[in-house]
């Protein structure tokens, strides 16, 4: 049986008996980064370890990326978010952040998709 944190025992004091190493799901997500899954047609694509990823197609053809990672986990989001609007920043063609924050156990980063095939796409392997 693998170990569960608790309010009292560990890092992921808020996660409510979540395995150690869980990914949240839709349902952990507060509010303010759910609505983002309901404004367009949400797809789950990435779901390892401890965070957790969604494609979302909105009705005017856009189309973003809603990552979700829990509080205190490492790397964090918020530590990609200021590395996406520093490179930004510098010109480099990176994700345009679109929203991010943080809820009492999960934080987000909404982020609007690049052009082209992900580097994880059989026709590059």
């Amino acid at each position: 049986m693998r170990a569960r944190y608790t309010k009292r025992t560990g890092p992921f004091a808020c996660h409510r008996g979540h395995v150690v190493g869980s990914a949240p799901t839709a349902g952990d997500l507060p509010p303010a980064a759910r609505r983002h899954l309901s404004r367009g047609a949400a797809e789950l694509v990435y779901n390892p370890y401890h965070t957790t990823t969604w494609r979302i197609a909105w009705p005017e053809g856009r189309v973003l990326y809603l990552k979700a990672a829990h509080t205190g986990a490492y790397p964090s989001l918020s530590a990609e978010r200021d590395r996406l609007l520093w490179l930004a920043g510098r010109g480099a063609p990176v994700p345009e952040v679109a929203d991010a924050g943080a809820g009492e156990c999960v934080e987000w980063l909404l982020t609007v998709a690049l052009p082209g095939l992900p580097a994880t796409d059989p026709v590059h392997l």
